[in-house]
């Protein structure tokens, strides 16, 4: 089906009914809020200029791209949405498809990072299913070896019908139970994550136009700091808290949570001081002397063969 009939189809049971001024516009509308059907905003003047098709015949024309008047059917509000600034963009200026590029970066920023909490996450469900939310995992040592009982009727339990554990039990570490429970799954998160990350960052540098291997290396560098940073912090908070607290279920929390803040905060420190470009930039500069000194090299033993050549032994 076209993207006029999609939008005809759709627009039957709608609850807004949208004026606008050309056709095209319409489109554009309809194609933005396609690629952005998880916000629930309707303020269409704010469609970005590059998503747009076509500029308004001269400069003080009232109606500018996009610009969008609707109702709601269900009520007597009305709306108005006032036009943008004027547009200086060429009235040939097409709508872009998504490219394998945008898709790439989409998945590396909003799906990849995201993996591996969501299976923490799983693994938090199925401790507080079997445990329950207050319950109890307390570390004890007993003749020198570390063990972990837990709290509550055992027979309520489906994968951990025991009471107490070996801190090294594997059933135990693959629940995230104990300081090596925690470490566990820190590390097989950070594991699949640079997995993911890193092969997407290199297909994203490839995508790219006149990518250098600065890029590569230097976007694939900077991946594994954060990962680094942020799976050591969250494993530090959640040993932190299993240390004072003995609800089995709130290390883990507690370690999820403060993974996802600490990656978020990494990416916003990274774009907003722009520490992998900088870095980029570091890795052209060492690539850059390392030709010149291997220049260097090549053209000095180039004049030590000539001045050898012209000598004469006796």
């Amino acid at each position: 089906m076209s993207l006029e009939g999609e939008l005809r189809s759709k627009m039957k049971n709608n609850d807004y009914t949208l004026d606008v001024i050309e056709a095209d516009e319409l489109i554009a509308v309809w194609r933005y809020r396609q690629a952005n059907r998880f916000k629930r905003s309707v303020d269409f003047s704010r469609v970005p200029r590059e998503w747009r098709y076509s500029t308004p015949p001269t400069d003080n024309h009232e109606c500018m791209p996009c610009h969008v008047t609707y109702w709601r059917k269900k009520s007597v509000g009305y709306s108005s949405i006032k036009p943008d600034s004027v547009s200086q963009e060429p009235s040939s200026l097409a709508i872009p498809d998504l490219t394998e590029l945008d898709a790439v970066g989409f998945t590396k920023r909003n799906v990849a990072p995201y993996i591996s909490p969501i299976l923490d996450a799983r693994t938090l469900s199925l401790v507080c299913k079997d445990l329950g939310l207050s319950g109890k995992a307390i570390p004890k040592v007993i003749n020198g070896r570390q063990y972990i009982v837990l709290s509550g009727y055992a027979g309520f339990r489906n994968y951990l019908p025991g009471t107490i554990y070996t801190a090294k039990n594997r059933k135990v570490i693959q629940m995230a139970i104990g300081e090596l429970g925690i470490k566990d799954m820190v590390k097989d998160g950070a594991r699949l994550t640079i997995f993911l990350t890193v092969p997407l960052t290199i297909l994203e540098c490839i995508l790219k136009d006149q990518t250098r291997v600065s890029q590569i290396i230097g976007h694939v560098y900077s991946d594994l700091i954060k990962v680094g940073i942020s799976s050591l912090i969250s494993a530090i908070a959640g040993i932190a808290i299993g240390s004072v607290v003995t609800f089995a279920a709130a290390p883990i929390f507690v370690t999820i949570a403060v993974g996802i803040a600490t990656g978020l905060a990494l990416e916003a420190i990274d774009k907003h001081y722009g520490l992998t470009d900088k870095l980029v930039a570091a890795m052209d500069k060492l690539f850059a002397l390392n030709k010149y000194c291997q220049y260097q090299g090549q053209e000095a033993q180039f004049v030590g063969r000539q001045m050898l050549s012209t000598m004469r032994f006796e």
